[in-house]
C-alpha cells in the first residue's frame, strides 16, 4: 500500500501547473453554468430561494447533463497511465500489480474530487438565492405540479419529493453519477492497457455516446415507438445502459419494473470490479513506454 501511495503522489504531482489539468477543469465549470443558467434566470426572475441542493438536483435528474460533464472525465483520463522519464525509478522499487493499483487508486480519488467539483460548481451559479434549510422549496412544488416544468425545459420533480430531502436526493444523486464516472475512467485505463493511448478516450466517447443512444427518448425518436412499446422500451433501457442506472429519473419509485436505486448500485460494482480485474490481467501484457511524452 506505501509504493502505491507513491505512484499516487506521483500522478498528482503532474497536476501542478499542468494546462491538460486546469483547461478541462475550467471547461466543465463554464459548462455547468451554462447548464444552470436557464433556470437560474427562471427562478430569480420569479423571486423564489431554493435549497442548497435543488439546482444539482435539478440539472443532473437528466442523461445529456451527465454525459455534457462526463467529457471531463475523458480529458483527465485520456492518458493514464501516464509515463514519463520518472516511472521507471518507481517501477523498479516496485512491481507492476502495485504500480496499477496506484493507478487506479488515483482514478478513484479523482473521480471524487470531479463529482464533488459538479456538485460545488452548481452550488457557485446560484450561491445568491439559496438557503440551507433541507427541505424542498416553493418553486420546486411549483415546477412539480404545473406546466412551468415544460417551459423551463426539466423533468417533473414528484417522484423526486416523495422519496427525500433535497439532501438525501442529492446524495444518492452523487454517488450513482460517481460510479458512473468511475466505470467511465476504468473503461478507458482497460483501453489505454491493451489497445494504447488515444483508444482509451474513443472508447469512454463510445461509452457515452451508447448511452444517449440507449435513451428512451432517443429510441423513441428512432423508432417511432406506440405508447405500451415505449413503456416496455422504458424499463428495458433502464436496465442495460449504464447512463441510464446513473440517472436518477430513470428508476423504479415503486410503481413499474424499473431498477431501484440499490440496484444501480449493485450493477455499477459488479462493472468496476470486473473493469479493475481486467485492468490486472491487461498489465500482464503492456508495453511500458518511458519516453517522456505530454499527449
Amino acid at each position: 500500500m506505501k509504493k502505491s501511495s507513491r505512484i499516487l503522489v506521483l500522478n498528482f504531482r503532474r497536476w501542478r501547473g499542468n494546462l491538460n489539468i486546469i483547461i478541462p477543469f475550467l471547461l466543465a465549470f463554464v459548462c455547468i453554468l451554462m447548464l444552470c443558467s436557464r433556470i437560474v434566470g427562471f427562478i430569480r426572475e420569479n423571486d423564489y430561494t431554493i435549497n442548497l441542493f435543488e439546482i444539482f438536483v435539478c440539472i443532473f435528474n437528466d442523461q445529456y447533463s451527465i454525459v455534457l460533464t462526463s467529457v471531463l472525465i475523458i480529458a483527465l483520463f485520456h492518458n493514464v497511465p501516464e509515463m514519463d522519464s520518472s516511472v521507471p525509478y518507481y517501477l523498479v522499487r516496485t512491481d507492476c500489480k502495485r504500480w496499477l493499483f496506484g493507478q487506479i487508486l488515483y482514478i478513484v480519488i479523482v473521480c471524487f474530487v470531479c463529482i464533488l467539483f459538479v456538485i460545488a460548481s452548481s452550488i457557485a451559479s446560484s450561491v445568491d438565492i439559496m438557503y440551507l434549510k433541507d427541505i424542498w422549496s416553493n418553486f420546486v412544488f411549483t415546477l412539480s405540479y404545473s406546466s412551468l416544468s415544460e417551459i423551463i425545459n426539466i423533468d417533473k420533480f414528484k417522484d423526486t419529493m416523495s422519496f427525500g430531502t433535497p439532501s438525501f436526493t442529492a446524495l444518492r444523486m452523487l454517488i450513482l453519477i460517481y460510479l458512473y464516472y468511475l466505470t467511465l475512467s476504468l473503461i478507458i485505463l482497460n483501453f489505454n492497457l491493451r489497445k494504447g493511448t488515444r483508444k482509451g478516450s474513443l472508447a469512454g466517447v463510445v461509452f457515452s455516446v451508447f448511452g444517449i443512444l440507449m435513451s428512451p427518448a432517443t429510441i423513441a425518436g428512432i423508432f417511432g415507438l406506440k405508447e405500451m412499446t415505449m413503456y416496455k422500451a422504458n424499463v428495458a433501457m433502464s436496465w442495460i445502459s449504464p447512463l441510464n442506472h446513473a440517472t436518477y429519473n430513470m428508476h423504479n419509485f415503486g410503481y413499474d419494473m424499473r431498477p431501484r436505486i440499490w440496484h444501480s448500485y449493485i450493477v455499477f460494482i459488479i462493472l468496476i470490479v470486473f473493469l479493475v480485474f481486467m485492468a490486472f490481467r491487461n498489465i500482464r501484457n503492456y508495453e511500458f513506454d518511458f519516453s517522456d511524452r505530454r499527449d
